[in-house]
């Protein structure tokens, strides 16, 4: 069971670029620009975008190209100094029993970085959107969507 939603978050979060690009894009010609010059920008900067390259993009297409995925399950369960000589599954019965996803070689926690991935495209969002609404108000600035990734803003 665990597969199939991990497949889903993780094609969930790469469509949102594809929908990024390919639809909202679409349906305004300022906005497309911004995110065709914000997608150039991540592309350029694959280093600084791990998240997505490493993460977002390649489980993506390890789950669509080879159905495979860089997530195991680890069981387990408690241990106290009063438990010595208990087997694991005296334990599972007296503690019960846990699961982690653990995601590539590093073993990091899978949600842990689904969540960080979630957030980097939250960031995104806010760029190309501050991007839009400057484009929108004043489209005699000059500036380009780059020049506002190094900028601090903060949302209402």
């Amino acid at each position: 069971m665990w597969r199939s939603h991990w497949i889903a978050l993780v094609v969930l979060l790469r469509t949102v670029g594809h929908v990024l690009k390919k639809v909202d894009a679409r349906s305004d010609p300022v906005l497309g620009k911004i995110v065709e010059d914000h997608w150039q920008y991540i592309n350029a900067q694959k280093e600084i975008n791990p998240l997505f390259w490493k993460f977002i993009e390649e489980e993506r297409n390890n789950i669509l190209k080879a159905f495979d995925v860089r997530v195991k399950v680890s069981a387990h369960t408690y241990r106290t100094a009063n438990d010595r000589g208990l087997t694991y599954h005296q334990l599972v019965e007296k503690y019960g029993e846990s699961f982690d996803l653990i995601f590539g070689e590093h073993e990091e926690n899978a949600l842990y970085i689904a969540q960080m991935a979630h957030e980097w495209w939250d960031d995104q969002l806010r760029v190309i959107e501050v991007a839009w609404r400057q484009e929108i108000l004043n489209p005699f600035t000059g500036d380009k969507i780059w020049d506002l990734l190094n900028m601090s803003f903060e949302l209402d």
